[in-house]
């Protein structure tokens, strides 16, 4: 990048050039000098870089004060500086520049700090990492990519590196590092985490997920007006302290359910009933039920009033919740069984792109830590939290959803005894 064009390229190719015009400012941060940035990045410096475009001479590179090179000029007048983890934030503020590379996970504070730098110049962060740590670049770039076109990952798994040949210009050359073999060897030592993300590149802090047979490729799907002849379901987790959930399912004629739309916020119950009579007015829909939690029976020991009634008077008997279950561990079986590809490739649930609560909770959904369920073998509980969405599909789950093909008006004149 710093030559202006890629030399592995053919001049023909389109992407030979870069985006950026020469001199180009590149940073490469790492975990430490010592180790990293002196053991593994400055070798291959040395070893990639064309002598032709870089003139090795007494300060060029210039070294800090272990010895490492750390700062590189090229003829072109572009640069490459090496820092790490170990500086403190503010050494990283006031640059600007075109490209940032991170050599594993990085410190939020100095990703901001690097990030604002490329500012000036709409340049670029990379990354390259095996994601043991920083659990904040999943949740605030990776989820980004679903719906940011300007945010790009790839997940590489340990044996994308096998050593193998490939197709480059009409030329067989060879490619990767590893052998199957080592990679065994390696493989023995790690625990089952460890593997998700040494050997699969998944990300550290998801390898207790509750629900891994979401996938968002699969399950995560672009918003549409569902028909209005399909069945609705609605439910509330009306939390005191924190955000109030509210999950509206449609249910199609094969029985497959789409999370159509979500209320998450902390308003009043009034704003939140006003929210979900204003949901049933933009859809069209009357809902088979309202589900509540059981914890909304409970009476305020001041008013003596419920939760449940307060939703019930607010909108006029619009809005009437029956109690739900809080059969966790059902809920949990039913929705992973509606999770599973079922037949024609389809999955029994999908999630509309606009529920970014319920999307963001199957994600974080985790199983608690052996250690802290009170050492008793063999029993599995979710963290208690970021579930109040999922806990809501569990209860309309639990209840039986299905859909229940409308009456046509002879029936109901039928039901109603005005015909026949």
């Amino acid at each position: 990048m710093a030559l202006g064009r890629r030399p592995y390229l053919q001049k023909s190719d389109c992407d030979y050039k870069t985006q950026f015009k020469t001199p180009i400012k590149i940073r490469i941060v790492g975990e430490d000098f010592g180790k990293h940035i002196g053991g593994v990045i400055v070798p291959l410096l040395y070893e990639w870089i064309p002598r032709s475009e870089f003139t090795f001479k007494e300060g060029n590179p210039k070294k800090n004060q272990q010895g490492i090179p750390v700062f590189w000029t090229f003829n072109n007048g572009s640069t490459i500086e090496l820092l790490s983890y170990e500086q403190d934030t503010d050494f990283f503020e006031g640059w600007d520049g075109q490209i940032v590379h991170f050599d594993e996970p990085p410190p939020r504070d100095i990703y901001i700090a690097c990030k604002r730098g490329l500012i000036v110049k709409s340049g670029i962060c990379m990354f390259s990492m095996t994601p043991l740590k920083e659990p904040w670049i999943y949740d605030q770039i990776v989820l980004r990519s679903e719906t940011d076109e300007s945010v790009f990952f790839i997940i590489s798994e340990i044996r994308d590196n096998l050593i193998h040949e490939r197709e480059w210009y009409g030329k067989k050359v060879p490619c990767g590092a590893l052998t199957e073999e080592s990679i065994i060897r390696f493989e023995a030592d790690l625990t089952d985490d460890e593997k998700e993300a040494r050997i699969r590149g998944r990300f550290m802090h998801l390898s207790g997920l509750v629900y891994k047979e979401f996938n968002p490729q699969t399950h995560r799907i672009p918003w549409f007006m569902p028909r209005g002849e399909w069945t609705w379901y609605e439910a509330i987790d009306p939390h005191p302290r924190k955000e109030k959930a509210v999950t509206i399912m449609a249910i199609a004629e094969d029985d497959t359910k789409y999370i159509v739309d979500e209320i998450w916020s902390k308003g009043l119950v009034k704003d939140i009933v006003q929210a979900i009579l204003q949901k049933r007015k933009d859809y069209g829909y009357i809902p088979k039920f309202t589900l509540i939690d059981p914890l909304a029976v409970a009476p305020d020991q001041i008013s003596n009033t419920t939760v449940l009634n307060e939703y019930i008077n607010e909108s006029g008997n619009k809005i009437y919740p029956l109690v739900g279950s809080k059969d966790r561990n059902r809920g949990i079986d039913l929705l992973k069984k509606e999770l599973s590809v079922k037949y024609a490739d389809k999955a029994g649930i999908y999630i509309m792109e606009n529920c970014r609560e319920t999307l963001y909770e199957f994600g974080h959904y985790i199983w608690k830590d052996r250690e802290d369920i009170d050492n008793v073998k063999g029993k599995d509980e979710p963290e208690k939290t970021n579930d109040h969405m999922l806990e809501n599909i569990h209860r309309i789950l639990i209840a039986g959803a299905k859909y229940i093909p409308p009456r046509d008006e002879s029936t109901k004149r039928v039901i109603r005894g005005i015909g026949r």
